[in-house]
């Protein structure tokens, strides 16, 4: 494996870890929003 491989993998991973803990937040943000409008 060539390291500028590697390095975009990771970085690809990075991007993927983010929008997966983004979007589980906003549908966290969503379901126990209308509990606190309450």
């Amino acid at each position: 494996m060539n390291p500028g491989l590697s390095v975009l993998l990771r970085s690809n991973i990075e991007k993927t870890t983010y929008f997966v803990s983004g979007f589980v937040f906003v549908i966290y943000f969503f379901l126990f929003f209308p509990f606190l409008w309450c």
